[in-house]
């Protein structure tokens, strides 16, 4: 067995509340012995012994509590123990606790609660310090906290006493619980395009804080009948029409939910475009005609003020341009250009 001053736990401190977490959920099965020992493992050694017993801490409820007692003739470098092991995320911190009692209280005698963090592969990861309890036949309330390693993937909560012939003591409420930040609060800030084009995808982001230590469960609600739980969801819609979107957020008892709207439709048409004639000299006028269909805007590079659907507008250029024309809409821009070339004009002959 793994010698004591090796063993990888974070031990829990002296503390004035059972769970400084109250309204987080125990994450373990059967915390106060209720009329047995299940869901805990015993490992005794010869001298060790470890049964369930009908008092407990609450003097006026026999729900039961696990009783240890040390009445070996040698003292042994090997530990006994009471564990229960539980899944945890890694870089997570956790509450953890019980209830003790010493009703036998031997010179160095001392109990403890340790949390043993283990890789996937059943590695012992170690971290934390140590500190220990002590009492004298009253109930003592601990506490503490601890975060999950890097590469843990569980924890074994392991019950404790050190090898001192004639220490009884007594687990009860044991509790482990995950913290989650109060001061995250669930959020439903979003980015969604306000169009798009059919059968093109669209993106729509809600990111998470990456500071906080648990994520809400996210749930985009398309309009047409698609949902994602994804963050960042990507979407593309199979018909025009305008869509309601819907964002909701949960995370225990915060919540949040944000709606919008997007239209589907086709990108603008442009029937032509062009430049009549498409060489002149400098300062001759050149016409440029343009005919769009489904559009918002129009607009041509180098050409100013509000121009129509379809129409025409006169340049003069004075070197050679490429006139750029933009039909945009909801679903997007399509782009159409001509090209005018400008040649030098020609010198008056001079009479002599």
């Amino acid at each position: 067995m793994t010698s004591f001053k090796h063993l990888a736990f974070a031990f829990v401190l002296a503390s004035l509340a059972i769970s400084p977490n109250l309204l987080a959920e125990n994450l373990l099965t059967n915390p106060g012995f209720e009329a047995s020992l299940a869901g805990w493992t015993v490992d005794a050694y010869p001298g060790l012994t470890v049964r369930w017993d009908p008092r407990d801490s609450l003097q006026d409820i026999a729900s039961g509590s696990v009783l240890l007692a040390f009445d070996s003739v040698e003292r042994t470098t090997s530990l006994g123990r009471v564990y229960q092991s539980i899944p945890v995320t890694a870089g997570a911190e956790y509450a953890f606790g019980a209830k003790i009692r010493q009703a036998s209280n031997p010179a160095g005698a001392t109990a403890f609660v340790a949390m043993f963090w283990l890789a996937a592969d059943g590695r012992e990861l170690y971290q934390g310090d140590t500190a220990v309890v002590t009492a004298d036949g009253a109930w003592v309330v601990t506490s503490g906290r601890a975060i999950a390693p890097a590469d843990a993937a569980s924890v074994q909560v392991r019950l404790y006493i050190r090898e001192v012939r004639g220490t009884v003591v007594s687990f009860d409420e044991v509790f482990v619980e995950r913290i989650v930040d109060p001061s995250c609060p669930v959020l439903c800030d979003s980015l969604v395009d306000p169009g798009a084009p059919i059968g093109r995808p669209v993106t729509f982001s809600a990111p998470l804080d990456t500071g906080c230590e648990s994520s809400p469960e996210t749930l985009w609600d398309f309009g047409d009948g698609s949902t994602s739980n994804a963050p960042d969801a990507m979407h593309a819609y199979g018909s025009g029409g305008v869509y309601r979107w819907t964002l909701s957020r949960v995370s225990g008892d915060q919540s949040c939910t944000r709606t919008g709207t997007i239209v589907i439709t086709n990108l603008p048409l442009i029937s032509f475009f062009t430049a009549t004639p498409s060489t002149v000299q400098r300062g001759e006028p050149v016409i440029l005609s343009w005919s769009t269909s489904g559009v918002l805007t129009v607009s041509i590079d180098g050409v100013s003020g509000t121009l129509p659907a379809s129409g025409t507008v006169t340049v003069r250029p004075s070197s050679s341009a490429r006139f750029v024309l933009r039909a945009t809409n909801v679903a997007g821009t399509q782009v159409a250009e001509v090209l005018v070339q400008v040649s030098e004009s020609r010198r008056r002959a001079v009479r002599r």
